[in-house]
C-alpha cells in the first residue's frame, strides 16, 4: 500500500539494526485528511420530529487518528504517516449532522451542545472503518454503522428504530488521500441508507 506503516503487533528493534541509519535525519511529515462523506439526496419522507445527534462512537481499533487497513483475515495495520486531522469520531459526528440536515428527513437537526428539547435522539455506532487490501487489485473502503433512534417521554424511553447498514467504496488511489476519500464516501453511504430506510413501513416500537 504505502511505504510507512505501523503494525498492531508490537515489535522490538535491536540497536544493532540501527547501524548505518542517520539518527539526525528528520522523520517524514505526516499527511492529514478529513472524513468527507460527500453529498446526500433528499429523504423520501420528512418526519414530523426534531432530532438531537449524539456524538458518533467508533469501535477500536478504528477510533484512532491513523488510517487503518485490513491486510488479512485477522490482521490490521495502522498507517503512521497518514492520519485524520482530528479524531474520526468528531469528524463523523459533524458529517452526520450535515448529511441529516441536507436530507430534510427531520424538521430540525442539532448536536448535543444545542439548546432545546428535541423529539428524538439519534445514536450512531461505527463498528468498521478500514481499507480492505486483501485483494490488492481491488482495494475497498469498508464502513459498517448502527443507527438507533430513541424517543424520551416522561417516565419512559423507547427505541423508535435500530438499524445497521454496511457500505463499500472502491479506493481509486493507493495513497492516504485516496483511502481517506473512500472511507468518507463509505460512511456517507451508510447514512444515506439509513435516511432511505426511514421511509419504509413503520414497525411496532420496542419498549
Amino acid at each position: 500500500m504505502r511505504k510507512h506503516r505501523v503494525v498492531f503487533a508490537a515489535a522490538t528493534i535491536g540497536l544493532g539494526a540501527l547501524g548505518g541509519c542517520n539518527l539526525n535525519q528528520p522523520y517524514p511529515a505526516k499527511s492529514t485528511f478529513v472524513l468527507r462523506a460527500g453529498e446526500i439526496g433528499h429523504a423520501p419522507v420528512t418526519l414530523a420530529e426534531s432530532v438531537r445527534v449524539d456524538p458518533v462512537r467508533i469501535a477500536p481499533p478504528y477510533d484512532g487518528r491513523n488510517l487503518v487497513s485490513r491486510t488479512g483475515e485477522v490482521s490490521f495495520s495502522r498507517d503512521y504517516y497518514n492520519v485524520f486531522i482530528s479524531p474520526p469520531e468528531d469528524l463523523a459526528t459533524a458529517e452526520l449532522i450535515r448529511l441529516l440536515s441536507e436530507s430534510g428527513v427531520f424538521t430540525r437537526v442539532s448536536g448535543v451542545s444545542s439548546t432545546g428539547n428535541p423529539d428524538v435522539s439519534l445514536e450512531c455506532m461505527v463498528t468498521d472503518l478500514y481499507a480492505d487490501e486483501r485483494d490488492r487489485q481491488h482495494p475497498m473502503a469498508v464502513c459498517r454503522a448502527k443507527f438507533r433512534r430513541v424517543k424520551n417521554e416522561p417516565g419512559t424511553t423507547w427505541v423508535v428504530d435500530d438499524r445497521t447498514f454496511e457500505a463499500t467504496e472502491p479506493i481509486g488511489s493507493d495513497s492516504g488521500a485516496g483511502i481517506a476519500a473512500a472511507l468518507g464516501r463509505a460512511f456517507g453511504a451508510t447514512v444515506s441508507k439509513y435516511v432511505e430506510s426511514v421511509g419504509a413501513p413503520a414497525q411496532s416500537p420496542a419498549r
